[in-house]
C-alpha cells in the first residue's frame, strides 16, 4: 500500500492582537489657582540607580542602561498628581493639555530624557537609522516596558516613575514615548479616548492618520505597527470615539513609513482569508485521501488472496483498476501536499508579521521577498 501523506498543519495562528487598557485618567480638585503636578530640580541629590532595560528592534536586542536621580525618582513618586482647577475649566478638557504636559515637560524630567536619548543617538548612528527607524526604536523602547496597572495609583506616573519602577499602564507609557520623541523633534501628541478611558500616542503623518487628526496612532502597551489600522481593546472592543489631542512639544519631524504598515497590512489579511478559505478543503481532502487508501489496502488484500490461491486470471484482470486507483490516490496526495505547503506558508507569513512588529523594516522586505 502506498505511505499515507504526513499533513502538517499549525495547531494555532498567532492573532495578531494590539491590546489597549482602561483606566488611564486624571484627577482634578476645584480651586482659584489652577496648580498641576511638578518636580523641581531642587529634589536633584545626585544618588544614582541604574536601571538596566533589554527590548526587541529590528533583529537585535538592545540593552539600555540609565542612570536615575533618586532624588528625582522620590519626589516623582511622592508628588500630589491631582490637577487644580479653577472651576470655570471645568466645562471643557481643556486642562488636559496643562495637565498631562506638567508630567512631560520639566527640567527635572529633562534630566532622566537626556541620558536615554544619548543612547539612543548612539544606536541610531551604528543602526544608520533615519527619522522614521528612530521613532520605531523609540516606540519600541516604551512598549516593551511591561503593562501593568496599580490599583492603588490611579493617576498618571512621571516617566521617572515609569523607567525605575519598569512598568506602566496606558497613560504612563504614552506620556513617556510621547515626551521622548517630542525631545527628538517629533511631532506628537497624546490621544485622550475619554470614553473607553485609555491613551495612545499620534505621530503626525499625511498617509495613515486617524480619524483625520492629522496623526498616525500608536499603541504603547505593547509591540504595535505605527499606523496599524485595526485597533482594539483589550476585551475586543474597538475604540470608536474620537480623541482629545494633547500636543506635546512644538516638534516637526513626520512619520513617513506608514505605506510599509498599510502593505504589511494588507499582506496580512490575504493570509488570514487564504488559511480560512483553505482550511475546510484540506481537511475534506485529507478525509479522502485517508478513504482512498483504505480502499486500495483493501483491494491490495484482495489481490493477495486471489495471488496466493492461484487465481492469476482473475489477479491479472484486477491489476489494472488496482494501478489506476494507485494513481488517483497519488494525485490526490500531491494536490493535498501543495495545498498544505501553500497554506503553511501563509500561516509562517501571517505569525511573522504578528511576531515580528518591534521590525517594520525587516518585515516589509521578509513580505517583498515572499
Amino acid at each position: 500500500m502506498p505511505a499515507k501523506i504526513s499533513l502538517l498543519l499549525l495547531s494555532a495562528i498567532l492573532i495578531l492582537l494590539f491590546v489597549l487598557s482602561a483606566g488611564c485618567t486624571g484627577e482634578f480638585l476645584p480651586a482659584k489657582t489652577d496648580r498641576f503636578p511638578h518636580v523641581g530640580t531642587s529634589s536633584v541629590t545626585g544618588d544614582y540607580n541604574y536601571i538596566t532595560h533589554s527590548f526587541n528592534f529590528e533583529n537585535r536586542k538592545i540593552n539600555l542602561t540609565v542612570p536615575i536621580d533618586m532624588g528625582i525618582y522620590s519626589a516623582a513618586y511622592n508628588s500630589d498628581k491631582s490637577a487644580y482647577l479653577n472651576p470655570e475649566k471645568l466645562s471643557s478638557n481643556e486642562w488636559y493639555d496643562e495637565y498631562y504636559s506638567s508630567f512631560m515637560i520639566s527640567p527635572a524630567m529633562d534630566m532622566v530624557y537626556i541620558p536615554i536619548l544619548e543612547e539612543f543617538q548612539k544606536i541610531k548612528q551604528k543602526m544608520s537609522l533615519d527619522s522614521d527607524r528612530y521613532a520605531e526604536l523609540i516606540f519600541a523602547y516604551a512598549q516593551s516596558i511591561p503593562y501593568r496597572t496599580d490599583d492603588t495609583r490611579k493617576q498618571p506616573k512621571f516617566p521617572v516613575e515609569t523607567i525605575y519602577e519598569n512598568s506602566g499602564d496606558c497613560d504612563d507609557k504614552s506620556i513617556l514615548a510621547a515626551a521622548l520623541l517630542a525631545k527628538e523633534g517629533y511631532d506628537v501628541a497624546l490621544f485622550e479616548f475619554e470614553a473607553e478611558e485609555h491613551m495612545a500616542v499620534g505621530i503626525k503623518s499625511d498617509i495613515c492618520t486617524y480619524k483625520n487628526t492629522g496623526y498616525a496612532y500608536a499603541e504603547v502597551t505593547g509591540y504595535s505597527y505605527i499606523g496599524w489600522p485595526e485597533i482594539k481593546t483589550d476585551d475586543n472592543a474597538s475604540i470608536k470615539s474620537d480623541p482629545y489631542i494633547i500636543s506635546a512639544g512644538k516638534g516637526t519631524i513626520a512619520y513617513q513609513s506608514c505605506g510599509d504598515v498599510l502593505f504589511i497590512y494588507q499582506k496580512m489579511n490575504e493570509a488570514l482569508k487564504f488559511t480560512y478559505d483553505t482550511e475546510k478543503q484540506i481537511i475534506e481532502d485529507k478525509a479522502e485521501a485517508e478513504r482512498m487508501a483504505d480502499q486500495i489496502s483493501a483491494f491490495k488484500e484482495k489481490m493477495k488472496i486471489l495471488k496466493d490461491s492461484g487465481n492469476i486470471a482473475e489477479y491479472n484482470r484486477n491489476v489494472s483498476s488496482y494501478n489506476s486507483m494507485i494513481s488517483e490516490y497519488n494525485k490526490k496526495s500531491s494536490s493535498l501536499e501543495a495545498l498544505v505547503n501553500q497554506y503553511n506558508n501563509f500561516v509562517n507569513i501571517y505569525n511573522y508579521i504578528a511576531e515580528h512588529r518591534y521590525d517594520r523594516k525587516g518585515v516589509y522586505e521578509y513580505l517583498a521577498d515572499s
